[in-house]
């Protein structure tokens, strides 16, 4: 039997109008919340209502310090954006889905752990919270 390469993929993310790669991105949800009323009398259906939400979305993404990429570093804790593009390419760099984040706010910047000792790549952790997420049509 023959193994397939696995597909890999790459994230460029469009903010402020700069495009930034990064090896990393988790959290992009898209949903609702809702909350279910039952009424009295007809209690064979159960209806949902949305309601606002009291969790705040976060989007972790993560990036390699080392590269020379500087187009990211103007960003500042607690910039408000309108909206963020989320852009996934396949191994030949052509885009296959984008996502839209709308209000987002760059909420904090971290770095990982620095070890002399294990020559590790030094990431650095960007956690945007954004209050809509959809996935464009491409």
């Amino acid at each position: 039997m023959s193994k397939l390469p696995l597909p890999t993929h790459n994230f460029i993310v469009e903010i402020a109008s700069k495009s930034v790669p990064f090896s990393k991105i988790q959290s992009i949800e898209i949903g609702v919340e809702t909350e279910p009323l039952i009424e009295g009398g007809e209690n064979r259906f159960v209806y949902s209502l949305y309601k606002e939400s009291n969790q705040e979305k976060i989007l972790t993404m993560e990036r390699n310090v080392a590269s020379d990429d500087t187009s990211i570093k103007s960003l500042r804790v607690g910039t408000v954006f309108d909206q963020m593009h989320i852009f996934v390419l396949d191994q030949h760099r052509r885009r296959r889905k984008k996502y839209e984040a709308r209000f987002v706010i760059l909420k904090k910047r971290s770095l990982s752990g620095l070890d002399a000792m294990n020559g590790d790549v030094l990431v650095e952790n960007l956690e945007f919270v954004y209050r809509e997420m959809t996935e464009v049509p491409s």
